[in-house]
């Protein structure tokens, strides 16, 4: 018998052998639909699963017990068990873990900020970006423990139901890994004739004050909220731009996005989110081919020029430039976000 599945028999066996039927009994008492906040515990289907998991485990035990099982019961058995105690766990966990909210199509959306740590640590881990994951002295950049406040979890919930959907963890110090996050996430997305990796392009002015030059330790981040902090980042990831934004200067979009509570990207959450998007669904996340180009609001070279970037299509590769920020573009839009300070 496979050994995961003779730990997990075995675990259902101790867990639910004399007590099982009042175990069900327990579980229908403490089981109800949701709360009116629309977070834990479940649904009215879900609590109907759950307890078909409690029923399969009680009518099956005798026979795993006794060693009789088919290999389609243990399967069965071994599911109802981890289902249940993955429930239970989730249920037992403070309502500011797990937030339930919806899409604007009005379908529900449920953000488990455990399962997104993990989701992003990993991230990080695959990309060879460990070393963002700790500080000098070795001390965590993301909290082992996400946690929002009442008003944060709102602010959450409002902003999904208005399309932003994707949530990035940005860790703490990330403006010390810009030089790491380009060669990481965003150099050698393709290939040259030759078979060479080719390097994002930042553009620089005759001043040597552009990007080229102020990169990586003479970018500025000009958001306070990000500074020093990790922080989650929502994004819209079905709208590169934010709608109207384009031919406007970033002196104008600045307080009409302060306006709707939205801030812009900076360099480091470009490259992050444009490697994500490309990861997630094979595409750019602002591509010039579809006439688009973004402002990184919160970013700045040594001139106070505002950042912008975008993908090449014909050079196969990603480009950061500058502007001063009374300057406008038919296809210079911005593309817009939420932050969402974390204590670290």
């Amino acid at each position: 018998m496979d050994f995961f599945l003779w730990q997990m028999l075995s675990v259902g066996i101790c867990c639910f052998t004399k007590d099982s039927k009042s175990f069900i009994l327990r579980l229908r008492l403490t089981m109800s639909p949701r709360r009116p906040s629309g977070e834990l515990p479940w649904t009215p289907a879900q609590t109907q699963a759950l307890l078909g998991h409690a029923d399969t485990i009680n009518n099956l035990r005798p026979k795993v017990e006794a060693g009789k099982a088919t290999l389609d019961e243990q399967k069965r058995f071994v599911l109802a068990v981890s289902s249940l105690e993955v429930a239970i766990k989730d249920k037992e966990r403070p309502p500011s873990q797990v937030i339930l909210t919806s899409t604007p199509e009005g379908q529900e959306l449920r953000f488990d900020l455990r399962e997104l740590r993990t989701q992003w640590v990993t991230f990080y881990q695959s990309h060879g970006l460990t070393a963002i994951l700790k500080d000098k002295q070795g001390l965590d950049t993301i909290p082992q423990e996400i946690t929002l406040t009442p008003e944060q979890i709102e602010i959450l919930k409002e902003k999904a139901k208005e399309g932003f959907t994707r949530i990035t963890l940005v860790p703490r110090g990330i403006e010390a890994h810009l030089a790491l996050l380009k060669e990481k996430l965003v150099d050698g997305l393709e290939k040259d004739s030759n078979g060479e990796p080719i390097e994002a392009f930042l553009n620089d002015y005759e001043d040597k004050k552009g990007v080229k030059s102020s990169f990586p330790t003479q970018i500025e981040t000009t958001d306070p909220s990000r500074k020093d902090t990790p922080y989650l980042l929502l994004t819209n990831p079905d709208q590169p731009l934010h709608p109207g934004s384009k031919n406007k200067t970033a002196n104008a979009l600045l307080p009409e996005f302060e306006a709707l509570g939205l801030s812009g990207l900076t360099l480091h959450d470009f490259f992050i989110e444009e490697r994500f998007h490309l990861n997630q669904t094979q595409k750019h996340l602002v591509d010039w081919g579809h006439n688009d180009w973004t402002w990184l609001l919160s970013s700045r070279d040594a001139a106070s020029r505002v950042l912008s970037a975008y993908w090449v299509p014909g050079r196969h590769q990603v480009e950061v430039g500058s502007s001063p920020s009374d300057g406008s573009s038919p296809d210079l839009g911005a593309r817009s976000s939420v932050v969402l300070a974390l204590e670290s």
